[in-house]
């Protein structure tokens, strides 16, 4: 496929509040939970989006998402739906978001 019909994609860098350590399945669980359910399942998969797994730190409470630049917005919003993780009360902080994956 040639670059310029290569789907543009957008790198969200999130750090994660809460009143304790949060594992990577109960963020997994909780986006899965709350975003879809603002984005619209359509969208939600026309977007692409996916939690990277290996770029979750949980000493520091950072992950990354992976979303369709047209998207990014939209799911920004969906984060902020996020209030606990399990039975932790807690939030997610948008830190940064770029167009390349190494520079988040």
């Amino acid at each position: 496929m040639q670059p310029s019909q290569r789907p543009s994609y957008r790198y969200m860098r999130i750090k994660i509040h809460s009143e304790s350590s949060v594992v990577f399945e109960e963020l997994l669980d909780e986006y899965w939970d709350k975003v879809p359910e603002f984005v619209g399942l359509k969208d939600f998969s026309d977007a692409d989006a996916w939690l990277i797994k290996n770029r979750f730190n949980q000493e520091d409470q950072k992950a990354v998402l992976r979303v369709k630049r047209e998207y990014e917005s939209l799911f920004e919003a969906g984060l902020t739906l996020i209030e606990s993780f399990g039975d932790k009360k807690g939030f997610i902080e948008i830190e940064k978001v770029s167009g390349s994956i190494s520079s988040v």
